[in-house]
């Protein structure tokens, strides 16, 4: 389970509250500032689009958005610039989860994908019946005993196949998966209309709200690799105006 998320993005963005400014204004901010600047690589056959769309996933998920851009497209290379002057890279490796949401329905014969489940071994089919492509929003609620869940929002594509999925699968258990990990294994007990799907487990608070943090921010394209980290020190000849 991804428990850093929220960790990091504490102790990397509460040093400096930063104003709107581009990817040139915040180089140039490290610059005289100090901080940290992490370089990421992807596979050797992603292609521009692959690293565009990674480093909007990451700039959404670090806060960084249209306006604070944090991380930049740099020589075939993500480059993730922070305040922070040191970042625990160990912490900070959950940023970099695919965030992979995955429904699947119990194999019928001795083919299937084998995986641990909360409560042993489960056979899943080998493809899902519906994956995070079809997730319009994720979000943390309480269920019925008030404990934390996550509420999920599908497309109304996404809605019609989990309708489908459910009315066929009365009694029978499916499977919530969210990068290989299972998260929950509910019965279904009636069909499921309108495209609004609740994941009850044994969650924290804080779990929750990381799971429904990365899922909002999308699925990255691609796997990355955390190939440097350096500490930048600050410049006290450069313009302090920079800095917060």
């Amino acid at each position: 389970m991804i428990r850093a998320l929220a960790a990091v993005l504490a102790a990397t963005l509460a040093p400096c509250a930063l104003a709107a400014q581009d990817g040139g204004a915040m180089a140039r901010q490290l610059a005289a500032c100090g901080g940290t600047e992490i370089r990421l690589s992807g596979p050797a056959d992603a292609s521009e689009d692959d690293l565009a769309a990674a480093r909007d996933v990451l700039n959404r998920r670090l806060g960084g958005g249209f306006l604070l851009r944090y991380v930049a497209v740099e020589e075939g290379r993500l480059v993730v610039r922070l305040p922070a002057s040191r970042v625990d890279l160990e912490a900070f490796a959950p940023v970099l989860s695919a965030a992979r949401l995955e429904f699947y329905e119990m194999a019928e014969d001795q083919v299937g994908l084998a995986v641990e489940g909360p409560d042993g071994p489960l056979l899943l089919r080998l493809e899902p019946f519906l994956t995070g492509a079809e997730l319009r929003d994720a979000a943390p609620t309480l269920d019925m005993n008030d404990q934390p869940a996550l509420i999920l929002r599908l497309s109304p594509e996404g809605a019609a196949t989990f309708a489908d999925v459910t009315a066929r699968s009365l009694g029978a258990p499916l499977a919530v998966v969210l990068d290989g990990d299972v998260l929950s294994v509910p019965r279904v007990m009636e069909p499921i209309y309108g495209g609004t799907v609740q994941i009850s487990g044994a969650f924290t608070e804080a779990e929750v709200a990381e799971m429904a943090s990365l899922l909002q921010s999308g699925q990255l394209p691609i796997d990355l690799t955390i190939e440097s980290a350096d500490e930048v020190p600050a410049d006290p000849g450069a313009d302090q105006s920079l800095c917060p």
